[in-house]
């Protein structure tokens, strides 16, 4: 994680979209429904899409084991990018 990156996500606009996305996805994985060790996921990467960063439709709940393999199989098919629609 780049030092921009660790900054954004400590902001209170970061941690208020965070918050957002976990109220409205009701606090459970979005895979495997699993209620621990959640994270706030970008579906469009915010680095490549910036105008999104805030936009709670392009977040998603995963729990870290499913955010591992998530990101390991978008490695294994060659994708940099996840190619989900995402509404605005």
């Amino acid at each position: 994680m780049s030092k921009n990156t660790r900054l954004v996500h400590r902001g209170p606009k970061y941690r208020k979209w965070r918050e957002s996305v976990l109220k409205e996805n009701g606090y459970f994985c979005s895979q495997c429904g699993n209620l621990t060790d959640l994270t706030v996921d970008h579906i469009l990467p915010s680095v490549n899409h910036p105008e999104l960063r805030y936009n709670t439709n392009n977040g998603r709940i995963l729990c870290e084991q499913c955010r591992v393999r998530d990101m390991l199989d978008s490695h294994r098919k060659g994708k940099s990018l996840r190619r989900v629609r995402v509404e605005v």
